[in-house]
């Protein structure tokens, strides 16, 4: 019986270090600089620990920068980019560069 139970949990706890495993495999893969394709100068830096810094410029702002960080989380190609504030906005990945939810596409550098 004790047998059963401690393989039990050497399983699940080895389901779930997979589980983190993959997903802090995944931010390392796209972890770095994202640089708007446009060149308007706005960039996202994605760090290896799951953490971002944006810095936009925007006609909203009057050409002002604005600065944004928080966290990200990644599932297959989306990323979930999770503002300090508490709202969220999403991109997809493919191939090195980054669809942001307006369709404007990020070059990794």
């Amino acid at each position: 019986m004790i047998k059963r139970q401690i393989i039990l949990i050497l399983v699940v706890l080895f389901t779930f270090m997979s589980v983190s495993g993959c997903e802090k495999a995944q931010q390392m893969s796209v972890a770095g600089k994202y640089v708007l394709e446009e060149g308007k100068g706005s960039f996202v830096e994605l760090n290896s620990d799951g953490t971002f810094y944006l810095e936009e410029w925007g006609q909203v702002l009057n050409r002002k920068k604005e600065a944004v960080t928080g966290e990200y989380t990644i599932k297959g190609d989306t990323i979930t980019f999770t503002k300090a504030d508490g709202n969220a906005f999403r991109a997809t990945v493919a191939d090195a560069v980054m669809t942001d939810d307006k369709g404007e596409k990020w070059v990794k550098e």
